[in-house]
C-alpha cells in the first residue's frame, strides 16, 4: 500500500512536504483537497485528521500532519544514505531543524503570513493594513538577508 499524501492548492506546507516525497522518491497517492468545496471540513478527512488541516498523509493505517513533523517521519522512514532530508551528524541535523524552526517562526510567522492574510484572505474589496503589509515584508526582507 503506497503513502496518501493529502494536498490543498497553495499550501506551501503542502509543498514541502510534496517536494519531500519526490526527493525521497517515495511512492504516494496525492488526493488534492478544495478549500472552496471544504474538503478539509468533511467528515471522512476529519477522522484522519482533527485539525483539518494540510499536508496530512497516511502511511499504512498511520495519519500524521503538520509539515514538520511529517519531513522528519519522512526522512526516518523513508530516507537512505545516499538521500535525505536531514543529512550528517547529529549536530548538523540539530543546526538545520534550528534554521527550519527559525523560518517557521520569523520568516514565515512573523514576514509571509502577514503578507498573505493582507493580500489574499480578506473577502473583495476589503482594503489592505498598510501597515501591517510593511511589517511583514520588512521582516521578509530582514530574514532573507
Amino acid at each position: 500500500m503506497s503513502l496518501v499524501f493529502y494536498h490543498g492548492q497553495g499550501s506551501p506546507y503542502s509543498w514541502r512536504v510534496w517536494l519531500a516525497l519526490e526527493h525521497l522518491g517515495v511512492p504516494y497517492e496525492l488526493k488534492v483537497l478544495s478549500f472552496s468545496e471544504k474538503d478539509q471540513l468533511k467528515p471522512e478527512f476529519v477522522a484522519l485528521n482533527p485539525r483539518h488541516q494540510v499536508p496530512t498523509i497516511v502511511d499504512d493505517g498511520f495519519a500524521l500532519w503538520e509539515s514538520l513533523a511529517i519531513l522528519e517521519y519522512l526522512d526516518e522512514r523513508f530516507g537512505t544514505a545516499s538521500r535525505r532530508l536531514y543529512p550528517g551528524t547529529a549536530q548538523e541535523r540539530a543546526r538545520i531543524r534550528r534554521l527550519v524552526r527559525e523560518d517557521e517562526e520569523h520568516l514565515d510567522g512573523k514576514g509571509l503570513t502577514p503578507v498573505y492574510e493582507e493580500l489574499y484572505t480578506k473577502p473583495a474589496g476589503t482594503p489592505a493594513d498598510e501597515a501591517r503589509l510593511e511589517a511583514g515584508r520588512k521582516k521578509l526582507a530582514e530574514e532573507l538577508d
